[in-house]
């Protein structure tokens, strides 16, 4: 054996009985001689919270750092923004809060362009997390669709595509459906197995019940499809048939039959249901037809089925039956009208009228440019398709109405809308005319999936955006109704995922629902309460 084999052997045998006995009589340095070259950090943060944890543009903030006095040049950053350096020492640096950040973490770029990350910094400002909103950790999947019942204390049914909520699930079953009190704690109810097959999209309160709507195959004990009808304990409701049972003697328990009160069936999917004016329903989705079953003259299990082509939308009344004066030929017997793509999103207006949006650009053979209103008969809106105009140049998922402000926002993966610069999010008016008081800005990074208004006017947007006219805005962001950065409202840090919708409990905050795992840098179960100070 060489010398230098030799030694590399002794220095190695050192280390490893090292571990087990203290150590070698003889010292060795890790880095020193010609066999460890081990790079040295030129900066390091240390685990600890800057001092102090939090604070406000123009405040003075201190953290633990070592390496910046022997730099002879480096750039301080708060989440991306530069920050003026006031005093290093060999530990320590003091800088100041700059204008426009958010909450992040703290880094330093070296004249080598080297980039060494700190802790996060909490900016302070008019957005918070509201923690009396006892949810733990939310939803394991996510949530579509949201009724709050504002009495008392309030009351959220959630729908969606989850199977636990904040551990509910270790004492009954949690299936896309789970009720929460106002503070967010879940409530008792009789679900059963609750809904499964798919997904719960949509959910509307009328006359004492629940209609769900969403792609469903079951609920509780029972087979659905499409949409089924709650009591508001959240169990299905049912009514008692007869049959015809030709065992009645061996097999009496066949002369009747358990079965959804609701007797309605819609193959496919529903995305949003509404009150007609007559207490019925209107289902608006990508459905391609309806059935309902003959109860008399059927036996046990095995029930007659009057079958219909229905396509996208249709009316029933509270119970079911098919309203053959909407979207119905009379002629063929089933359903006039159909899209020629897929429908995402829609809303009703307080007069009735209905306005959804997808990635249709014909409605029965019409133009339809991913927009469109409805007539009371369930036809094509011609006063609503020519205030749209050429509409939107690529596919629409996302539309909200505010009563409050009588805005309508759109938001989806187009760039125009009627011809107007829209980088994804457009305001219109009830009747469709295009609002170009509002202008979204430009988005770095990523594009915005959902944008909703606020009653004082101000918009919660969300998407895969990470700056906002060269602003840092990781993934949500706060505007004023003309499209510019609400001031002291932009103090949150990254947000990943998706919103879906929002319910205004006050002027002071908002519950946020969707596919969202982190808010504020903080983990969230997919639904999240923020308050405003």
């Amino acid at each position: 054996m060489n010398k230098l084999a030799l030694k590399y052997f002794l220095v190695s045998s050192c280390l490893m009985v090292g571990l087990s006995i203290g150590g070698c009589s003889k010292k060795t340095e890790l880095g020193s001689g010609p066999y460890f070259d081990a790079p040295q950090t030129a900066v390091q943060f240390y685990g600890k919270k800057p001092n102090p944890q939090d604070g406000r543009a123009g405040d003075k903030v201190t953290f633990e750092v070592v390496g910046l006095d022997k730099l002879k040049d480096f750039k301080f950053f708060i989440n991306q923004i530069p920050a003026e350096v006031v005093a290093v020492t060999d530990s320590l640096a003091t800088v100041v809060i700059p204008e426009g950040t958010s909450s992040g973490p703290a880094s330093v770029l070296t004249v080598d362009g080297q980039y060494f990350y700190g802790p996060i910094l909490k900016i302070d400002g008019r957005v918070s997390i509201d923690r009396t909103f006892k949810i733990g950790n939310g939803a394991n999947g996510p949530i579509f669709t949201a009724y709050y019942n504002g009495a008392g204390n309030g009351m959220f049914l959630l729908g969606g595509a989850f199977s636990d909520f904040n551990n509910a699930s270790a004492s009954s079953p949690v299936n896309s459906i789970v009720k929460i009190a106002g503070d967010g704690t879940v409530q008792e109810y009789s679900a059963g197995k609750g809904a499964f097959g798919g997904t719960v999209s949509t959910i509307l309160s009328l006359n004492s019940k629940y209609y769900i709507g969403g792609v469903l195959s079951g609920y509780g004990a029972h087979r659905v499809e499409g949409l089924t009808r709650l009591n508001d304990d959240c169990s299905i409701d049912t009514m008692v048939v007869d049959l015809v049972n030709p065992n009645g003697e061996k097999n009496p328990e066949a002369d009747t039959a358990r079965v959804p009160a609701l007797n309605a069936y819609l193959t496919g999917s529903v995305s949003r249901l509404f009150e007609s004016k007559d207490q019925g329903i209107i289902a608006i989705g990508n459905f391609v037809s309806y059935y309902s079953y003959f109860y008399e003259g059927s036996q046990k299990d095995n029930y007659y089925v009057d079958q219909t082509e229905m396509y996208n939308f249709i009316r029933l009344d509270a119970d079911g039956k098919l309203d053959s004066s909407y979207n119905f030929d009379e002629t063929i017997q089933k359903g006039r009208w159909k899209l020629n793509g897929g429908i995402a999103d829609a809303i009703q207006l307080p007069d009735g009228k209905i306005i959804f949006v997808g990635s249709f650009t014909r409605f029965d053979g019409a133009p339809a440019a991913r927009i469109c209103a409805l007539t009371d008969e369930g036809g094509l809106d011609p006063d609503f398709a020519a205030n749209i105009g050429q509409g939107a140049d690529g596919d629409i998922q996302k539309i909200t109405y505010n009563k409050q402000t009588g805005k309508i926002l759109v938001s989806g993966d187009f760039t125009q809308f009627d011809g107007h610069k829209a980088n994804g999010i457009a305001m219109l008016n009830a009747d469709g005319t295009y609002d170009d008081s509002f202008a979204l800005g430009a988005l770095s990074g990523g594009r915005p999936s959902f944008a909703g208004q606020l009653n004082d006017g101000k918009i919660i947007v969300s998407g895969t955006f990470n700056k906002y006219n060269d602003i840092v805005r990781q993934g949500f962001m706060i505007l004023n109704q003309d499209g510019t950065l609400a001031a002291g409202y932009n103090n949150t840090g990254s947000f990943a995922g998706e919103i879906y919708g929002m319910v205004e409990i006050n002027p002071h905050s908002v519950v946020l629902y969707g596919y969202f795992t982190l808010f504020d840098n903080v983990k969230v179960g997919n639904i999240v309460k923020i308050a405003f100070d």
